[in-house]
């Protein structure tokens, strides 16, 4: 097994706004978790033991939104997609972090959101565009991936760091496996829903695959391997 170690997580990867409903279990052939996707769940949603590697099996396990795979292809997580959040048109709580109060301060094409840039501090209005509409619109496309607007709350298409996209990208041992995780330290500073960190692989030999199996740590990624191990979130503050 490999050994514990401190994650420095990626706490400035993304953004977050709204309320995501808790994807579940199920799973068919060709779909979430079935004959076309095989796996073992580790993500934001579900259960420890589920035997799925998906936050969801169909648009039952989303309430008022869809089962998507991101990315759209033979081995992409399946995930509850929501209505983004709408653009605001007011200051936030915290306006001297401002970046605007509405689209009238954004470029053409971009809008004001309010968003945790951070799980540490508190959220404030920046201006959002949609960066991709594919991961070849990103500035790094073979390490980048195109999460598409209401995915993980993401109020528009935005490009985000990721060690792997499918579970063909998660070669070095057996059993690899490409499974979102959102940030464990947004929980310590109350932050609902967490922020999108990545897709990460997850090994047969790997310490956990959720928290439930490091009763005195978190289940986080190898900073020194690809793979899961029994670590703890860096959180500043």
């Amino acid at each position: 097994m490999r050994k514990k170690v401190f994650w420095a997580s990626l706490i400035g990867a993304g953004v977050v706004y709204g309320a995501v409903a808790a994807c579940g279990a199920g799973g068919d052939a060709g779909g979430p978790g079935g004959g076309g996707d095989v796996g073992g769940h580790a993500g934001m949603g579900g259960s420890a033991g589920s035997g799925l590697v998906d936050d969801c099996a169909g648009p039952a396990d989303c309430p008022g939104g869809s089962c998507e795979r991101v990315p759209n292809e033979p081995g992409g997580y399946w995930t509850c997609v929501f209505p983004p959040a709408a653009p605001v048109t007011e200051a936030s709580d915290n306006p001297d972090e401002d970046h605007c109060t509405n689209a009238g301060d954004c470029s053409p094409g971009c809008d004001c959101y309010l968003v945790h840039e951070v799980c540490y501090a508190p959220p404030h209005n920046v201006c959002l565009c949609d960066e991709c509409q594919t991961d070849a619109d990103c500035n790094d496309p073979a390490n980048e991936l195109c999460v598409p607007a209401g995915a993980w709350a993401m109020p528009r298409n935005q490009c985000r760091p990721t060690e792997c996209k499918t579970h063909a990208d998660c070669t070095s041992a057996a059993g690899g496996l490409c499974i979102a995780l959102v940030n464990g330290c947004c929980a310590l500073y109350g932050v609902e829903p967490a922020l999108f960190a990545g897709k990460f692989c997850h090994y047969d030999d790997d310490e956990c695959m959720t928290d439930t199996d490091c009763p005195e740590a978190d289940c986080v990624p190898d900073t020194l391997d690809s793979g899961l191990v029994c670590g703890m979130w860096f959180c500043p503050g």
